[in-house]
């Protein structure tokens, strides 16, 4: 069972946990197989395990007390991937340099995303979807500001997380998350193809 290192600090010539299988619709294609991958297909993907984690609830009953968690961070944490990149689009586009945001209070890195949309005529974004994400956000962030809430019962202190919080809905969240995902996916790919199009057009002027 054991692995031989190639050398120290180097990667496994092979992985006993992490490596293909005899059911191969079940192999993931990652690293150099599959990527690269960027924040927003990270955070797509914690969007769609979000929502497969509340279809198994619902069509097998699982039980929804214990699966609230990985739900609730799933998405949590789709919400923090798809805002800082969002946040990367939104600098190229306004020429401030390029910089990955870090940390993880939302709320934070949703006021630096917000800056960079002030820089922007109104016709780059529809700034009537600002409020949801904003409310979205806003009530996330009331609960879970750093996303550890639905990571350990208990913050580093040794205080217990939802405190006054007795129920959640995973079918009420997932509606609210299908709306943010689908307004600040929206938000990337415009940003996106915006960017494509000068870079294209300034190699064209170049040439």
């Amino acid at each position: 069972m054991g692995v031989a290192l190639e050398g120290k600090g180097d990667l496994p010539a092979s992985n006993e946990l992490f490596r293909g299988g005899e059911k191969t619709y079940l192999n993931a294609c990652v690293g150099e197989n599959g990527g690269p991958y960027e924040l927003v297909d990270y955070g797509d993907g914690f969007f769609r395990a979000g929502n497969e984690l509340v279809d198994s609830v619902d069509i097998r009953r699982g039980v929804v007390d214990l699966l609230v968690y990985p739900i609730c961070f799933s998405y949590r944490h789709m919400m923090e991937l798809y805002l800082k990149a969002v946040y990367e689009q939104a600098c190229i586009f306004t020429s401030e340099k390029k910089r990955r945001k870090t940390g993880h209070e939302i709320v934070a890195i949703w006021s630096v995303v917000r800056d960079e949309f002030e820089k922007m005529s109104s016709d780059v974004l529809d700034i009537r979807e600002f409020s949801d994400v904003n409310f979205i956000i806003s009530e996330f962030s009331r609960i879970d500001p750093l996303g550890q809430t639905f990571r350990y019962p208990e913050d580093v202190k040794g205080n217990a997380h939802l405190n006054g919080i007795n129920l959640i809905n995973v079918d009420v969240l997932r509606e609210y998350m299908k709306i943010f995902h689908d307004v600040v996916d929206g938000w990337y790919w415009r940003l996106f193809d915006l960017n494509d199009q000068k870079k294209r057009g300034s190699g064209n002027r170049a040439s």
